[in-house]
């Protein structure tokens, strides 16, 4: 989460633009300041509009899936079953 780039993106940018390339609403805008998060999704289009005007676009400033903990049934499970 970093905050204080979500909203001087949204500041620099403008809240018009959100609205009309990514076709969020004044809701969603908001969410984002208050969180401090912009969804993943958004990545792209934000860091392109980002680099175009020079405003630095950190990526803790969106909401990324982090990695399972485990992947798959313990080998445990696996010997049980071949008993």
């Amino acid at each position: 989460m970093n905050k204080q780039a979500v909203i001087h993106i949204i500041d620099s940018l403008g809240a018009e633009i959100f609205e009309e390339r990514f076709g969020v609403g004044s809701h969603s805008i908001r969410n984002y300041r208050t969180t401090g998060i912009f969804p993943a999704s958004l990545f792209d289009g934000v860091e392109e509009l980002c680099r175009e005007k020079g405003i630095p676009c950190p990526r803790d400033a969106f909401g990324w899936k982090k990695p399972a903990k485990k992947i798959g049934a313990p080998l445990e499970c696996f010997k049980a079953a071949e008993g």
